[in-house]
């Protein structure tokens, strides 16, 4: 698990493990909400290697990164110009795990591409 955390203020966090009883779409979510701002909202979802989720809708957005270890992560937005809220999403997979980290665009220009790769080194 990622230990940075975006730099901003939270009150609340939740978490669950998702047990599908196929094995199609198991995931431990962890989510993050400040009670007075709801923009200070971020995610962590983890799923195994195996059962990992394809983005390709996101594709006209999506910057791909490399990280120190070699790997590459893929960020991209779900906003669109008719929607007034939605996620910048920071995907990548480490040691058999998809990592999927998602704050809230209304602070995109706080929480940036930069910060959510500092957070996806911070996995080991």
């Amino acid at each position: 698990m990622p230990i940075k955390l975006p730099p901003m203020e939270f009150t609340h966090h939740l978490g669950r493990c998702v047990n599908d009883k196929e094995n199609n779409n198991d995931e431990f979510q962890i989510e993050y909400l400040h009670n007075a701002q709801s923009r200070n909202h971020y995610n962590i979802d983890v799923r195994p290697i195996e059962q990992k989720l394809v983005f390709g809708m996101f594709k006209r957005d999506r910057k791909t990164y490399k990280l120190k270890d070699g790997s590459e992560a893929q960020y991209f937005t779900t906003k669109t110009p008719k929607a007034r809220g939605g996620f910048n999403i920071l995907v990548f997979e480490k040691n058999g795990w998809q990592y999927r980290l998602a704050v809230d665009s209304r602070i995109g220009n706080q929480v940036t591409a930069d910060v959510l790769l500092g957070i996806a080194e911070s996995v080991k």
